[in-house]
């Protein structure tokens, strides 16, 4: 799902409160930059008018209110605002402000590609640096606890970020956000391996390519070492 997809459930509300009015609908999906057009043109583009149900309005309007909730908690950031409160106490001072820029472009439905690429950059930034936490608090049960939980939610929003760009992206920054996908990915199956090495900073895909293997090479040797024990 993508920000839009808000704009799009609120605007489904307002069209069955208003006992199926079309004007209702796109009037919403206009106020905030939305339109038949753009919808169309969507990786599931939306080709269909909205159906009124008059017999089941109330179940439906219940229904998307409770979805609507659910798609403002995941694109606001909150589980993810959560996690980092939780753990700030254990993490380097660098990671606080990384995950709240990452969430305030996810949150951004008019975001541009550029920008969703350096969010996703810096939530797996983030992601190194609370493996390395991770590592120092092994033996703290609690502290890695509120570490894993954080980790899953900044890799529930890498994926959230991938999923979002790789639609508007162009065929350079895709093989990018490819890259950073499958670093991401690196990270997510490490099972305790050595810690990454250090992220470039440039934006340059040679060096994203580097960073990605390097992560992959660590984790192949770690899942060699935990089958040979088996």
């Amino acid at each position: 799902s993508t920000p839009d997809d808000i704009i799009i459930c609120e605007a489904y509300i307002k069209f069955c409160e208003s006992e199926g009015n079309l004007g209702v609908f796109y009037d919403h999906l206009r106020a905030h930059g939305l339109d038949r057009k753009r919808m169309q043109q969507f990786e599931r583009p939306i080709l269909q008018e909205p159906v009124y149900f008059p017999s089941i309005k109330t179940g439906l309007i219940n229904a998307f209110t409770d979805y609507l909730r659910i798609l403002k908690t995941v694109h606001s950031g909150a589980d993810l605002a959560r996690s980092v409160l939780f753990s700030k106490h254990l993490l380097d001072g660098k990671c606080a402000p990384l995950v709240v820029s990452a969430i305030g472009v996810q949150a951004n439905p008019n975001a541009s590609p550029e920008e969703l690429i350096a969010a996703l950059g810096a939530t797996l930034e983030a992601r190194q640096m609370v493996c390395a936490s991770l590592e120092a608090n092994a033996g703290n049960s609690g502290g890695a606890r509120d570490l894993l939980y954080l980790d899953l939610a900044l890799e529930s929003h890498a994926r959230l970020l991938v999923e979002r760009s790789l639609a508007s992206l162009s065929e350079r920054s895709v093989a990018t956000a490819l890259l950073l996908a499958v670093e991401s990915l690196a990270y997510s199956l490490r099972f305790g391996a050595p810690p990454a090495p250090p992220r470039a900073t440039s934006g340059d895909e040679d060096e994203t390519t580097q960073r990605a293997a390097a992560a992959d090479a660590a984790q192949a040797e770690q899942t060699r070492e935990l089958v040979e024990g088996l």
